[in-house]
């Protein structure tokens, strides 16, 4: 798992923590090398870009975005794997609740404004937490990215309600695969590899809370009261955006 400088903060071995660190010279950055499309639409703004193209025993997650909200990778987790023509780092295989991250930056907050998660990985296990910050039970509400049998489920979760999408196929299917979620004003809205499966109208509200952005599974879990959710797989590339705009999901 990994945390953002919006994660709070436990580290184990499995996890990816995203916190405030020295950030590293751009000359350190490899160029990510999977052949798709940015996905950011017209006037977004980048929060925060993880390529996931650190080399082999690295343990700085680096953001490629404007902000330097650099990571913490846990010690179990391999970097600088090449799989199907991209750089990725690779969750081994363990069961979701097996056993078992706490800085905090509100730009990675949605807040009130449109918002977009997009995740690119690939997988068989059909099981595990993606992405979110905070969980069920946290202040200032959560929004998450997770897998269930396979199937992609997003949920933002803020002051005004619930909003909760799921794609009705599998994607633990070892291709690679790219999982977008945006939330706006009305609605969110869930896509994969470029086409909308799934949306659901409605209000959320604000989303801001004191939790770090965990990848991979829960920053807060001990598998006896909180399991922890992990994810077992590849991912090569985690972005995070807000707008002014509305976005085009």
């Amino acid at each position: 798992m990994f945390g953002t400088s919006g994660v709070r903060r436990r580290t184990s071995g499995r996890g990816l923590v995203v916190r405030r660190i020295a950030p590293l010279p751009a000359a350190a950055l490899v160029a990510w090398v999977a052949a798709i499309a940015p996905s950011g639409a017209a006037g977004s703004v980048t929060v925060a870009e993880w390529r996931m193209d650190e080399p082999a025993g690295a343990r700085v997650l680096v953001d490629a975005g404007p902000s330097g909200l650099d990571g913490q990778i846990g010690s179990s987790i391999a970097a600088g794997v090449v799989e199907q023509g991209a750089i990725a780092h690779r969750f081994s295989p363990v069961a979701p609740d097996s056993s078992p991250v706490d800085p905090h930056d509100d730009r990675l907050d949605p807040g009130t404004g449109d918002y977009a998660m997009t995740v690119r990985l690939r997988s068989t296990s059909p099981q595990g937490n993606v992405l979110q910050k905070g969980q069920s039970a946290a202040v200032g509400g959560y929004m998450k990215m997770d897998m269930d049998e396979g199937r992609v489920a997003c949920v933002y979760l803020g002051s005004a309600g619930s909003s909760h999408v799921r794609s009705a196929e599998s994607v633990a299917d070892g291709a690679w695969h790219e999982l977008r979620c945006v939330r706006t004003a009305n609605e969110v809205v869930l896509s994969i590899d470029g086409a909308v499966v799934d949306r659901q109208r409605g209000a959320t509200g604000e989303v801001a809370n004191e939790w770090p952005v965990t990848i991979a599974g829960k920053g807060s879990c001990n598998q006896v009261t909180v399991g922890c959710d992990y994810f077992s797989g590849d991912i090569d590339r985690v972005l995070m955006e807000r707008s002014g705009e509305p976005f085009a999901p």
